[in-house]
């Protein structure tokens, strides 16, 4: 039997850690769960974490076959341009995973390069998609446009993380080689603990006061504006018993209220501000429904954690927010407030349909995890490096298929 390599004999496997080690999202959480779950299933590599901040949090540290790097300065475009591939040479990477979108143009010599691309949201029009007032998420729009389509072009392969987005890849950035998108889906972050049998346990965040829950954003796709107005529509019309409580928004000055609006808004809506990560899953656990109509996700982790949690879901019909959510959500047209209210009423009149949307959620989750897509990236890079044919279609991350 051949000995295991020693870890400096191994081919070293450099991947982006920024937004891991940073306040998490959607990326983040991406991020963090698979470089765990690579971790776990890696035979063969020694992973390099690239980082422009130290992993405070210890996460990383200590993974099997792994390390951590920490490059700088931290300014976005000149560490994943300039300092980045200098890192990557000197430290002799023989392939890097980009996990977030954007990766370098130019990589250095001998350097296979695999990206993951969640999306392409920021390559459509204004007309099509809104775009963030935010100056920050403007100038990060700008940067991706400018630097995807030829690294994408230039990369050795890409990753997507559902079938919408891999269909919509390759109607956006055209000439892209045939097969050169594999799709892993995504699982649940392991922040999230399953369904507690019997109910929550842990004190309800609004004591008594029922509510449904949102989770915003300045980005105008996350369609906060229409939730809150929605919301407040039926309170005044229904004389609704709940509340709204938003995560991910500090205030709604941005949503431009009128001041009716904004008075109301007052009296019956939450924005607690910063909720640490332990305490989210009880935020879902307690409220009435979870309310996603996002305009576009490339994937839609939100809804994993709503139905881990037992929150009977109201989301979407489009982008890939049908293909994640099955029959485990009430699926509404976006652009029209009066069946998102509709949506609304029929599920808080119906405790049937609140339970079979719970039971729906718990069944459709077991599709999902990571060991999966850590498998199948495995291969990806396998493939990339010895330039043989990449596993563009096996189509996901679960158990089984969608």
């Amino acid at each position: 039997m051949a000995q295991p390599k020693h870890p400096v004999d191994r081919i070293r496997i450099g991947l982006d850690a920024r937004f891991a080690l940073a306040e998490r999202r959607g990326i983040g959480n991406y991020s963090l769960e698979l470089f765990k779950a690579l971790a776990a299933a890696n035979r063969d590599f020694e992973l390099v974490f690239y980082s422009d901040r130290e992993d405070a949090e210890g996460i990383l540290t200590g993974l099997p076959n792994s390390r951590v790097r920490v490059v700088g300065p931290g300014f976005y475009p000149l560490w994943e341009q300039v300092i980045l591939p200098w890192a990557l040479r000197r430290d002799g990477i023989r392939l890097f995973h980009a996990v977030g979108n954007t990766a370098p143009i130019f990589m250095p010599k001998g350097v296979r390069l695999v990206i993951t691309i969640c999306d392409v949201m920021y390559m459509k029009e204004e007309e099509i998609l809104p775009v963030s007032t935010s100056w920050y998420q403007r100038a990060g729009r700008l940067y991706r446009r400018l630097v995807v389509p030829p690294a994408a072009r230039r990369a050795d392969h890409l990753i997507t993380i559902s079938e919408f987005s891999r269909t919509d890849i390759e109607e956006t950035l055209p000439g892209l080689a045939p097969g050169k998108i594999t799709v892993t889906l995504l699982g649940l972050p392991g922040s999230f603990p399953a369904v507690r049998q019997g109910g929550p346990t842990s004190p309800a965040p609004l004591g008594e006061i029922p509510y449904l829950l949102h989770l915003g954003g300045l980005d105008p796709r996350k369609n906060t504006r229409l939730v809150v107005r929605s919301f407040l529509a039926l309170k005044r019309s229904q004389g609704l018993a709940e509340h709204l409580v938003i995560l991910g928004l500090k205030s709604l000055d941005s949503l431009a209220l009128n001041p009716q609006e904004a008075l109301e808004a007052g009296n019956w809506i939450h924005l607690p501000g910063y909720v640490p990560e332990a305490a989210i899953p009880d935020y879902y656990q307690h409220a009435q429904a979870f309310l996603f109509p996002s305009l576009y996700e490339g994937f839609g982790i939100p809804l994993l954690e709503a139905m881990a949690c037992g929150t009977p879901i109201i989301t979407s019909n489009v982008s890939s927010l049908p293909e994640v959510a099955g029959e485990a959500a009430l699926l509404i047209d976006p652009a029209r407030p009066e069946h998102l209210e509709a949506a609304i009423l029929d599920l808080l009149k119906s405790p049937p349909l609140q339970a079979r949307l719970r039971q729906a959620g718990l069944k459709r989750l077991a599709e999902f995890g990571w060991d999966g897509a850590a498998n199948i990236t495995l291969e990806v890079f396998r493939n990339a490096l010895t330039g043989g044919a990449n596993p563009a279609g096996l189509g996901h991350s679960g158990n089984s298929g969608f």
